[in-house]
């Protein structure tokens, strides 16, 4: 492999791994900070929420940097988040450090992409954007469930320090194999306007950040929800998060074999019953691993097919503002992650675990709703 497009992958292998990795820390979290779970909730928020309302920000005030700068001092900004969240003495401190993780991956999600576009030839740039965002995958399937495990074994302490160290050495390894002047494409004001009045793209974002939000409802409190209902060791907690990372793979090579003949409308539709399925799954799990696994594959399955058929929709819609739209369609994935988070905190601390997935399920109802509403002739003016 192209040691550019690894270093790209690894970046958003750890970046991604560094967004998450807190899910499945979520019971040493507690222990440790001595707060209950549902308390645990605007902790878990503020990096997609920071995500979320710095991408849009941040892409039109850095697009004089050249890519290996912008690359480089965002993996710094995760690494330094890691380590000061390791030392952290209190909660304050490490909603700090939490914040600047967002940040940093704000930058580097899709300056990677981007990047690697610009490495090869364009005949070559579909398949290694798909390599690229095998590091997402990788996050779910592999390296959540290690952080898991490795968590039980030294701390979420000593686990946030270990992908902070591993972040510096990949920010190290960027700016020696990334080639300098590599420009970033300057977005012109008016696009954002232009997005703004397209009712069929905004409603596909809001879809986006509702199938997200529904999944952060249950997804952000897997880990305790297991211990309570199943007494789940890290190792099962570690099985649940890769089983959702293989239902995934699996999703996205069938979304691959079909994708082009049903269209990306049906395609992010399914994605959604198959969610809602396993939603409505969910309470016969709370006494059988076997049934929270298969819950979880279900899961995955549906979870990765849903963010691509969204992406493919928008450049469908309009390919002049794909730029523009896939920037604010990221922001829309990260803030329905805060979102489903502080709606799973709150339903947590009032109802109790059970009602996780009832709320989930409620979510993804109005998100399909409005996707389909959102193919209607009302939404399209530009019959797009």
């Amino acid at each position: 492999m192209d040691p550019r497009i690894a270093a790209l992958l690894a970046g958003n292998l750890m970046t991604t791994m560094g967004m998450l990795m807190l899910t499945g820390m979520a019971n040493e979290l507690s222990d440790d900070l001595h707060l209950p779970v549902a308390a645990l909730g605007p902790l878990l928020a503020v990096a997609p929420l920071v995500l979320a309302l710095g991408a849009p920000i941040l892409a039109m005030s850095t697009s004089h940097f050249s890519r290996r700068s912008l690359l480089v001092g965002a993996m710094l900004i995760g690494a330094a988040s890691h380590l000061l969240a390791a030392i952290s003495g209190s909660i304050t401190l490490l909603v700090i450090a939490r914040g600047l993780t967002g940040l940093g991956t704000a930058v580097f999600s899709p300056q990677a992409a981007a990047t690697a576009m610009q490495l090869v030839p364009a005949s070559q740039r579909g398949r290694v954007v798909s390599l690229i965002f095998i590091g997402f995958a990788a996050a779910h399937t592999v390296g959540l469930p290690l952080s898991t495990w490795l968590a039980a074994g030294i701390g979420w302490r000593g686990t946030v320090a270990v992908v902070g160290l591993v972040s510096l050495v990949i920010a190290l390894w960027l700016r020696s194999v990334i080639p300098t002047g590599l420009p970033v494409a300057r977005l012109e004001r008016s696009a954002w306007g232009e997005l703004m009045r397209h009712p069929a793209m905004v409603a596909t974002i809001i879809v986006t950040a509702l199938q997200v939000g529904a999944q952060f409802v249950l997804y952000s409190f897997i880990a305790p929800s297991a211990r309570e209902s199943l007494g789940a060791s890290p190792t099962l907690i570690g099985m649940l998060f890769a089983a959702l990372g293989v239902g995934g793979i699996l999703g996205n090579a069938l979304t691959s074999r079909i994708a082009d003949r049903i269209g990306p409308v049906r395609t992010t539709a399914y994605a959604i019953i198959a969610m809602l399925i396993a939603m409505l799954l969910w309470p016969f799990a709370r006494h059988s691993a076997v049934i929270a696994i298969v819950a979880m594959a279900i899961w995955g399955v549906g979870s990765f097919p849903a963010a691509s058929g969204q992406q493919v929709r928008l450049v469908g819609l309009d390919m002049k503002l794909a730029t523009v739209s896939l920037a604010v369609n990221t922001s829309g994935t990260y803030a329905g992650s805060a979102m489903g988070t502080m709606i799973g905190s709150g339903l947590l601390a009032s109802f109790g675990y059970e009602s996780l997935s009832w709320g989930a399920s409620a979510v993804f109802v109005l998100a399909l709703a409005l996707h389909w509403a959102s193919t209607r002739r009302a939404f399209n003016p530009r019959n797009a």
